[in-house]
């Protein structure tokens, strides 16, 4: 839209992870207590994408993921962990039957300085990021998520380049 300047859309994502690790919760966490749990969700987002430069995007989402199923590991590779359900059954995720909706969005400044963005050679990506998941149901999940990353590429050689990708996050 706008002259390629705005883009638009709408995603619905269903995902089975049949063998989820966890470990607890914290630094305090041991290897020791590895575990495994499955979840099920279905994940529905409308987004937006504005660039008012050619080197500066912003971007938008909202959307709703409807009860997210925490069940006992499965799957075709088991790998003989015990279910993180029983491992950590006191743990305030699973002492509800269900889980809650969650009414989510983000936004995301990101500046785009590579070269050429499918092969760059020299320039660099850097983004900032927030995320806020309202729990819709119990009020007591919510949670916001605020993330910043780049990539830098920086140019070796002569007439060939070689390119030292960097990242940070």
């Amino acid at each position: 839209l706008a002259d390629d300047r705005v883009s638009v859309g709408a995603q619905v994502r269903w995902q089975d992870l049949t063998q989820v690790n966890f470990w607890g919760i914290g630094p305090a966490s041991l290897a020791t207590d590895r575990s495994e749990y499955r979840l099920k969700s279905v994940n529905t987002v409308g987004y937006a994408i504005a660039r008012p430069r050619e080197w500066l995007h912003l971007h938008g989402r909202v959307g709703w993921l409807a009860s997210p199923e925490l069940l006992q590991p499965a799957g075709s590779f088991s790998r003989g962990n015990p279910s993180t359900i029983e491992v950590f059954p006191d743990d305030p995720v699973y002492r509800f039957d269900e889980q809650p909706d969650y009414l989510h969005g983000d936004a995301a400044v990101v500046v785009e300085m590579r070269d050429e963005p499918g092969y760059p050679t020299r320039g660099g990506v850097y983004r900032v990021a927030m995320s806020r998941y309202a729990d819709q149901d119990l009020d007591a999940f919510t949670f916001n998520r605020y993330g910043a990353g780049a990539g830098h590429f920086v140019p070796f050689g002569g007439r060939v380049n070689f390119v030292f990708p960097g990242r940070g996050g």
